[in-house]
């Protein structure tokens, strides 16, 4: 190799320039190839992003479909609760009793067991161990 120029594998002299123009040939190649490449990449994300705004539009649909069937379905469920047909006609509250049912106090105590009470000794003798307990745990604490 000289100074003026290089010698390729044919055994011919190259000049600088030549060399030069290929680096400029294969460089230009390159930044064509990546440019293509990012283009085709941008073009994805743009197409991705379109697909990701359908389903989101899709989807907020089907939310505001199911919110307002909720708050029917929503409104069936709290009538049925209350004793209410479907269509909303009916009585509005319990109302006053039928003549043959049993007294207010009595059908509130008929299904329940009588409450058990303590004596007043059983009472007293309680309360006289529990203060024995008291002194005894002061005396010790």
């Amino acid at each position: 190799m000289t100074a003026a120029g290089r010698v390729d594998a044919g055994g011919n002299k190259t000049a600088p320039t030549d060399t030069l123009g290929n680096f400029a040939e294969d460089l230009g190649r390159i930044l064509g190839t990546a440019q293509t490449k990012a283009s085709a990449w941008m073009d994805q994300r743009k197409s991705i992003a379109e697909q990701l705004t359908q389903i989101r539009d899709t989807a907020n649909t089907y939310l505001q479909q199911l919110a307002g069937s909720g708050a029917n379905l929503a409104g069936a469920v709290a009538r049925a609760r209350r004793g209410r047909p479907p269509g909303g006609a009916g009585k509005r509250g319990p109302g006053r009793p039928p003549k043959d049912s049993p007294a207010p106090a009595e059908a509130v105590t008929a299904g329940r067991k009588k409450k058990r009470t303590m004596s007043l000794e059983a009472r007293q003798k309680i309360g006289e161990a529990q203060r024995r307990r008291w002194a005894k745990q002061k005396k010790n604490g």
